[in-house]
């Protein structure tokens, strides 16, 4: 017994634990160090397995705390290479088996990496932790008990009570639903086409941006101007309302005297009716005088030339006193009785 107690000291004073002790079936062979840097390492012991894949390829050879942090050395067989950029997380096997690392090569790798050698390091950015049985547990306890497990007898109680006699109108939705989508369905090539000539028109105005900004660019002065002058529009629309008021009660204050001019112009009317024979040739004779003008003046003026032979008769004595007149040209003297000249322009001339 003394023995036994001493045994025992000995290997506690020597720092001997069961995770110190190898594990059958470990790694053997030479390895190279690579450390890993991770926020919580949860239960990983030491000489944890260090897998890729399914494969044992190494073992946790010890775990420090550095900053607040776990700095983990990992013994990785010197015939397995890994490229950098590797990532590694903590999992476990089964609820109540330990935890292991599981080192992932970046798939695929990137061209020309270099592979982690002996003092390779893991950042922290590069390594994960799965949740461990205690946070499963934990997580599960909370869905049972405070989650939303224990809310869904009220879910359902309340759903039911939302359709509770509207069975019906629930019914016809649903089916008219099933003819909006089945038509929609159905019609499907028309909206593909109605997108595709949606998406046409939007190009076109996308191609035609620059000129659409400078059209609103131009626009927005002349609006500008609008804007300033919109009292003045304001004050032109209500003049215009006056006005059109104005015409209205002069219309209606002559509507009556406009009615009777017109029911005294139907005798004249009527007259011009009774005299449509006679008032025809004489129309006609004046249109062919209107046509016949041009031969007789063909400018602006009349020409007319006359000559013709007068024959005087004695004047008596009881005539009227001779008056003088002077016939072109201006340098004759020659003088007429006026009342021969009356005589002659009287009886020659229509």
């Amino acid at each position: 017994m003394a023995g036994l107690v001493a045994l025992a000291v000995a290997a506690s004073s020597c720092g001997i634990s069961l995770q110190s002790l190898p594990k059958i079936g470990g790694v053997s062979g030479p390895t190279y160090a690579v450390t890993a840097t991770f926020a919580n390492v949860v239960n990983l012991p030491a000489n944890a397995q260090v897998r890729t894949g399914a494969f044992s390829v190494g073992y946790v050879s010890s775990i420090k705390v550095n900053d607040f942090k776990a700095l983990v050395t990992l013994r990785i067989k010197k015939n397995v290479h890994l490229p950098s950029g590797t990532t590694a997380a903590i999992h476990f096997d089964t609820p109540l088996g330990e935890d292991f690392v599981l080192l992932q090569p970046p798939q695929p790798a990137a061209p020309g990496a270099a592979p982690l050698v002996d003092g390779s390091h893991i950042p922290e950015s590069e390594t994960t932790t799965a949740p461990s049985v205690e946070d499963a547990f934990g997580a599960l306890g909370a869905l049972l008990n405070g989650g939303g497990i224990d809310q869904l007898q009220t879910i359902i109680t309340q759903t039911n009570l939302a359709l509770d006699g509207n069975q019906g109108k629930i019914r016809s939705l649903l089916e008219s639903l099933n003819a909006t989508v089945t038509s929609f369905a159905q019609n499907s090539p028309s909206i593909d086409n109605a997108l595709t000539a949606i998406a046409a028109l939007s190009k076109t105005l996308n191609d035609g941006s620059n000129t659409i900004t400078n059209g609103i660019a131009t626009i927005g002065p002349a609006v500008a101007i609008l804007g300033q002058e919109n009292q003045n529009l304001a004050d032109m629309f209500t003049q215009l309302d006056r006005l059109s008021s104005a015409a209205n009660n002069i219309i209606d204050a002559s509507a009556s005297g406009t009615v009777q001019t017109v029911k005294a112009l139907q005798p004249l009317l009527n007259q011009l009716l009774g005299v449509q024979q006679q008032l025809g040739p004489a129309l006609q004779a004046v249109d062919a005088f209107e046509r016949n003008t041009p031969r007789i003046t063909p400018g602006n003026y009349l020409q007319l030339a006359i000559n013709g032979t007068v024959d005087v008769p004695p004047v008596p004595s009881d005539a009227l006193p001779l008056q003088k007149i002077t016939v072109d040209p201006p340098e004759s003297t020659e003088s007429y009785s006026r009342s021969a000249i009356q005589i002659l322009i009287e009886g020659g001339l229509p």
